[in-house]
């Protein structure tokens, strides 16, 4: 983010507030700027500090220099818009100078030159307890180690997000990331590992999907070790999900296979195997996105493997995520829809007067539900 001042201030006495380490203006450009990122990291809060120089009609007393500080929350706030920055000075003596005309200066994010370090981890949504697995991504300058304003998004995404921090929602897409002088692509998440909490150890499997499309696994065989063979020729696998006994994959024809424990998700009996655009999963079932944007749903009944008929006869789903025992979607028109077990976040009618506004949610971990933060409307299942 850059702060860029529109004017310079008219009354000569007084000068302009001065902020360390401000990026000096480049020919033609007469406007100093400043990257929020690394404003943040050398000034962490309470705030930003703005230092109020000299100024020629110091008297005897007055102090040398003030200081000011700006939180760094009142910034981002003002993203897209301008701050403006005046002081009067107030004589120990008696008497004032100023105000000093206000210097403006423009809000805005702005990508960074520099050479990318990303450092993090892509979110490994397809995981037993994957909601505790890492899924924040920062952008740093490999030389200087300061944080870098980059670009970020995934092929599927028509526009870039200009962030220094990134949250990993899409692991089963390669991540692009760029600056002005350089540019990287992070790999999908590629080793799934499911199992279950108990005493008894061995109950538990890994599979990896390899660049060329295939899987392989190790580990209890019942979990999903055991590929069968029919799956295991298979080249042409975009995406891997699993619960805690069985594994889902995704063809690049949109075509679904599983295997593991049948109960939880290792058998589709009465669904479809067609037409997926994704697949999500939580501790023993499965929902599947369509590509006519409706969900359908297999493995543990009571955890949302049976979806409620006025959910599954929406046809305007644009995203789903799965907690423990339970899934919540959230549609085009702006609702969050929810089912499986009540009491693992499948009844979200206790909340749906603060669902309301901007959407941001994610599944907690297994043991939970659903933790739903928003401003829309819900539906939940009865």
């Amino acid at each position: 983010m850059l702060l860029h001042p529109e004017k310079n201030p008219s009354l000569p006495s007084l000068l302009a507030p001065e902020i360390p380490g401000a990026i000096p203006p480049a020919p033609p450009s007469q406007e100093w700027g400043i990257n929020r990122a690394a404003a943040q990291t050398n000034f962490p809060e309470p705030g930003l500090k703005i230092q109020i120089p000299i100024w020629a009609a110091k008297g005897l007393g007055d102090k040398e220099l003030a200081v000011i500080k700006m939180v760094h929350a009142f910034i981002a706030d003002n993203l897209d818009d301008s701050i403006a920055l005046a002081y009067t000075i107030k004589r120990k003596a008696g008497g004032t100078d100023g105000p000093l005309d206000p210097t403006v200066y423009d809000v805005r994010k702005v990508v960074a030159p520099g050479t990318l370090k990303v450092m993090g981890a892509r979110f490994n949504r397809s995981t037993y307890r994957a909601s505790s697995a890492s899924r924040v991504l920062s952008a740093f300058d490999a030389n200087t180690g300061q944080p870098l304003q980059a670009e970020w998004k995934y092929p599927v995404d028509t526009q870039w997000t200009t962030t220094s921090t990134w949250r990993d929602s899409r692991p089963d897409q390669p991540l692009q990331v760029r600056t002005t002088d350089d540019q990287v692509t992070l790999n999908p998440a590629n080793i799934i590992g499911n199992g279950i909490d108990t005493t008894v150890t061995g109950l538990a499997a890994f599979i990896a999907h390899r660049d060329v499309g295939d899987v392989v696994g190790w580990g209890n065989a019942q979990y999903g070790a055991a590929i069968p063979s029919t799956i295991i020729t298979m080249d042409d696998i975009v995406e891997v999900s699993c619960t805690r006994s069985a594994y889902a994959a995704r063809r690049a024809n949109s075509a679904v296979v599983v295997w593991g424990t049948a109960a939880e998700g290792g058998s589709m009996t009465g669904i479809s195997p067609l037409d997926f655009k994704q697949v999500v999963a939580n501790g023993t079932a499965f929902t599947g996105l369509k590509n006519t944007n409706q969900v359908v749903g297999w493995g543990g009944l009571a955890d949302g493997g049976e979806v409620p008929a006025n959910i599954g006869e929406l046809t305007n789903i644009d995203r789903v995520v799965g907690a423990g025992q339970a899934f919540a979607a959230l549609t085009a028109d702006g609702r969050i829809v929810t089912w499986g077990h009540a009491g693992g976040g499948g009844d979200s009618s206790a909340v749906q007067d603060r669902l309301r506004g901007k959407v941001s949610y994610q599944a907690s971990p297994v043991t939970r539900g659903l933790a739903l933060k928003a401003d829309r409307l819900a539906q939940t299942s009865r």
